[in-house]
């Protein structure tokens, strides 16, 4: 999923829906959220990241987001603390390479900070 813009009060609820209907499919799915190209996120858009991460995780998939080293996603994950709570890649090939692969609860690896 590519973002594009502003994550505010007005596209936040399409964001969620979008989020929900993918998370709501039967069996494990991987998630990659691609934050390159945002240029605003409220806090809700970031609740509705935190939102789709416990869903992917719980049915044992894995969400993974698509940060450059610089911009304002980069900068809004980290003034929030929350770049080390996703599992975060600056490059979409990267992105989804790691999806493919079984969680880091399964492979034992830690994401990534």
């Amino acid at each position: 999923m590519r973002l594009v813009g502003e994550l505010d009060a007005l596209t936040v609820p399409a964001f969620e829906t979008k989020l929900a209907n993918l998370t709501d499919s039967s069996g494990p799915l991987s998630l990659v959220v691609d934050l390159t190209a945002v240029t605003f996120a409220s806090s809700a858009a970031l609740g509705a990241l935190v939102q789709a991460r416990l869903a992917v995780e719980a049915a044992g998939g894995r969400l993974v987001l698509v940060v450059p080293s610089e911009g304002r996603a980069r900068r809004l994950l980290t003034l929030t603390n929350l770049l080390a709570y996703f599992e975060v890649r600056e490059v979409l090939e990267d992105a989804l390479l790691v999806a493919r692969r079984p969680g880091p609860e399964a492979s034992g690896d830690a994401p990534p900070r």
